[in-house]
């Protein structure tokens, strides 16, 4: 089997929880669009979980600022404070859950002896651990996550609430200089819904 090709032109860099996955499935897209050899993604949602991890968005993408190759066109996912609830909620459903059922432990080696301390005793009990997650929100996103993004020069940044309630297909498009896409607009649509439960905002 043929190994698919990674897009060497652009990086995504964003906290987990941001709908990362997914935007770089609408980034995907349009660079299909504008180059047909490019690798068109699976315009899918995970049902269970709203994810968007299994669509074979070819563009690698970044967690941590030093791992980040600066001679790339970064895309960013910017977030706001009052954003925070909903991106705790997103990682702890979509990611935090999944690495628990894998590895009992996962909190013990991820954070060690705070972690042991903080979310031990809810292992196995995801509505307290979430409570505690949400509680102490910078375990899962960087408190200095402005900081990071200045200090970088990224070709596109794109607002989580861009993502979740504004027009996000416009966004790409415009970056791409196309029209956008309708079978991107019922993407958003369905990736929305399946993920409304997770937002926070009064």
């Amino acid at each position: 089997m043929n190994t698919p090709i990674m897009n060497n032109e652009y990086i995504f860099f964003f906290v987990g929880g941001t709908c990362g996955s997914f935007v770089k499935t609408i980034f995907a897209t349009y660079l299909h669009e504008l180059d047909k050899s490019s690798k068109m993604p699976t315009l899918s949602v995970t049902e269970s979980t709203g994810d968007c991890h299994e669509t074979r968005a070819w563009i690698r993408h970044y967690h941590y600022l030093e791992d980040l190759d600066l001679t790339k066109k970064i895309v960013v996912i910017d977030f706001d404070e009052d954003d925070v609830p909903s991106i705790v909620k997103m990682h702890f459903h979509k990611v935090v859950v999944e690495q628990l059922s894998d590895d009992p432990e996962f909190l013990d080696h991820r954070w060690g002896e705070s972690g042991r301390r903080l979310f031990g005793q809810y292992r196995d009990d995801h509505q307290m651990l979430l409570q505690q997650f949400l509680n102490n929100p910078y375990y899962l996103i960087f408190e200095d996550w402005q900081a990071q993004i200045n200090s970088i020069n990224p070709v596109l940044t794109i607002k989580f609430k861009d993502i979740m309630l504004g027009n996000l297909n416009e966004i790409i498009a415009e970056f791409f200089k196309v029209s956008s896409l309708p079978e991107v607009d019922e993407f958003i649509e369905t990736y929305r819904q399946a993920n409304q439960e997770y937002l926070t905002y009064e």
